[in-house]
């Protein structure tokens, strides 16, 4: 019987040899902080999100009952999501 405790040095040598960083993934903040970056870079992201607001009512309301459809399928409610701000 193997009495020694569990080493999370092991589990972590093991993680990392199989490419599981875990938590705070580095590679996966570093790709996406180069990518956003290159977005901001390559567009006009005061012009994008002019664009996305609703041009009347009609698409006000579409874009409300799509948001509403969405919550109505999130497994729990998020408090915070109804704050205005």
């Amino acid at each position: 019987m193997d009495t020694r405790k569990d080493d999370p040095t092991d589990r972590k040598e093991a993680a990392h040899r199989d490419g599981n960083e875990g938590e705070g993934n580095r590679t996966a903040d570093r790709r996406y902080r180069e990518r956003t970056e290159q977005f901001v870079e390559e567009h006009d992201t005061q012009k994008l999100g002019r664009d996305a607001i609703p041009h009347d009512e009609r698409e006000a309301r579409e874009l409300k009952d799509a948001e509403r459809a969405g919550k109505s399928r999130a497994r729990e409610f998020d408090p915070e999501a109804e704050r205005e701000g």
